[in-house]
């Protein structure tokens, strides 16, 4: 299951995230299908974020404002609106990503739009109990419903408690509906919360 976002790197990273780098996440569509990279979910807790003023800028982490103007940079040609995009979404990106995996994540993406930013977090971050949890009920519904793909379930490590509990709730469906609950978290997740990407 693939989230909506813009940047290739996610194609999660924000189900974190399939994403094509640069451009905006205002529009996007979700795609759920049998290809991508998705995040789904787990967190031992997250830091705050707060966001800059009319001026743009994330007020409490300079090296936050540091990843996007170079993340944009080589991945948007610098494009000074997407910089001041990125900078104004720390604080939705740990309401999603936990603390630690965002780290990575940005680290990798400071500098490249590489798929394997996604895939090295995941590999790097140690699942939280809500996302080992979720990550078995997850392959055990994926099983039962073949035509769901299951990146939500592979990269469950890189996010929050909070946003796990909402893709868990999800597993109650049938397959189809299932499907639409997933895409649903996605969407409320990522909406005007992808330029970080």
């Amino acid at each position: 299951m693939q989230m909506k976002t813009v940047s290739a790197v996610a194609a999660l990273c924000l189900a974190l995230l399939g994403a094509a780098c640069g451009g905006s996440s205002s529009g996007a569509t979700t795609t759920r299908g049998s290809g991508g990279s998705g995040a789904g979910g787990g967190s031992s807790g997250t830091a705050g974020g707060g966001t800059g003023g009319a001026g743009g800028g994330s007020a409490d982490d300079p090296a936050w404002d540091a990843y996007c103007t170079s993340h944009v940079k080589a991945c948007d040609d610098g494009d000074a609106d997407r910089i001041a995009a990125c900078q104004g979404e720390h604080a939705c990106a740990l309401d999603f990503v936990r603390a630690d995996a965002l780290k990575l994540l940005t680290d990798c993406l400071a500098t490249t739009c590489d798929d394997s930013c996604l895939s090295g977090a995941v590999a790097k971050t140690t699942p939280s109990t809500a996302a080992k949890s979720f990550q078995a009920a997850c392959q055990a519904f994926v099983a039962q419903c073949p035509s769901l793909n299951d990146d939500d379930c592979q990269n469950a490590a890189i996010v929050t408690d909070a946003t796990i509990a909402k893709y868990q709730a999800c597993l109650s469906n049938d397959c189809a509906a299932a499907s639409d609950c997933f895409n649903s978290v996605d969407d409320s997740v990522q909406t005007g919360c992808g330029d970080w990407l």
